[in-house]
């Protein structure tokens, strides 16, 4: 598959195995991924200075995604900001693009979904 840019992408996913899906398919599609288990941790690695793209959980431990989307706002980040999410209802949805997100998909997430989101 031909990629005409190699986005670095920031994945915060506090589960594991949804985080490393995530990263391993991002990877396999010509992208650049830094991964973090929480808010925290990618911004103690300064993840989001390198990165164009952030695709956040919105249920994260300590600082939540909707939280983090705001302070990546703050910090002057202009990438999109994609939620991937258990949280299905409009309401939800509404609150995480108020946030400043754009685009909100609901787990279970399909992957291929995911990188047209992302391109």
């Amino acid at each position: 598959m031909y990629m005409a840019n190699k986005a670095n992408v920031l994945v915060v996913e506090d589960n594991t195995d949804m985080r490393t899906a995530v990263t391993q398919y991002l990877i396999d599609n010509g992208y650049v991924v830094r991964s973090a288990s929480s808010a925290e941790a990618a911004l103690e690695k300064d993840y989001p200075s390198s990165s164009d793209i952030a695709v956040l959980d919105i249920s994260l431990p300590g600082i939540t995604g909707i939280t983090f989307t705001k302070v990546l706002k703050e910090k002057g980040f202009d990438g999109p900001i994609i939620a991937i999410t258990a949280r299905d209802t409009v309401e939800d949805k509404v609150v995480g693009l108020e946030a400043g997100m754009d685009d909100y998909l609901f787990k279970p997430i399909d992957l291929s979904e995911l990188v047209s989101s992302i391109n």
